[in-house]
């Protein structure tokens, strides 16, 4: 394939990519949309007025859900939290 026909794909996979985030919500997708296009956390966080522990777990948790929206799920489900869907159990000191 030549070089147009490669950037063509890319293109349409880019569309299809950024399609994903309307499963975001509004700052969530922002965020990501500003770490996709290069931006540091820093700028970030103070774009957002968050700390960095809190930018990170805002984008673990945008690309979690939306790999969970493309395994499938998400129909008339409700939408899981950050601890379901990064697996993270809470645990009790026995």
């Amino acid at each position: 394939s030549s070089p147009t026909d490669v950037d063509d794909q890319l293109g349409v996979h880019a569309a299809e990519a950024l399609s994903w985030l309307r499963w975001l919500g509004p700052d969530d997708a922002a965020l990501v949309r500003a770490r996709l296009s290069g931006a540091p956390w820093k700028s970030i966080c103070w774009r957002f007025g968050i700390s960095r522990p809190t930018a990170d777990r805002r984008w673990r948790y945008a690309l979690a859900l939306i790999a969970w929206r493309l395994n499938g799920h998400g129909g008339s489900e409700q939408t899981p939290s950050l601890r379901s869907l990064l697996g993270i159990g809470m645990r009790r000191a026995a």
